[in-house]
């Protein structure tokens, strides 16, 4: 078994995607187009990441189940959640998430900056940008930001 401190965590928002798209019906491939559409690598303002992934459970309780509750496995659900430190230089991250804003977008979240792999899985999906806190700051601090941004459709953990 590795174990590692997350240092160099790989953290991609963009509105373009290479391959079969996060959010379809079908499996994902490819990866974030750094090429067209709004691209961001956010890692180096980002402190936390978060991509919790959680199944909803359906009762299915009937009278012969002996007093005991029965459970089903029913829908899946995600979402997205980053810590970041706001930057407001011209066409930085502020600006860059205020264009994003009410927008479906892409993530692409690795635990290294190496390349995808079975030792570096990559948790892909879509998101609805649903909010963003460009302002969230007391005297002497830093301006951060805690958004979480839930899945819509098909997500899925790549290794190649």
């Amino acid at each position: 078994m590795t174990i590692a401190s997350a240092t160099t965590s790989t953290i991609l928002l963009g509105t373009a995607w290479t391959g079969t798209a996060p959010g379809a019906a079908s499996t994902p491939s490819g990866t974030i187009n750094s090429g067209s559409g709004t691209y961001m690598d956010v890692s180096s303002w980002c402190s936390a990441v978060e991509v919790p992934l959680t199944i909803a459970t359906n009762d299915a309780t009937t009278f012969g189940s002996a007093g005991f509750m029965v459970k089903t496995v029913g829908l899946k659900d995600g979402a997205l959640t980053l810590t970041l430190l706001n930057d407001f230089v011209n066409d930085g991250l502020d600006e860059k998430l205020y264009t994003m804003w009410g927008q479906t977008v892409y993530y692409d979240v690795k635990p290294t900056s190496s390349a995808r792999g079975t030792g570096n899985p990559s948790y892909v999906g879509a998101v609805l940008v649903t909010d963003i806190k460009p302002m969230a700051v007391t005297v002497g601090g830093l301006v951060v930001m805690q958004l979480t941004w839930p899945t819509t459709g098909y997500f899925d953990r790549l290794v190649a």
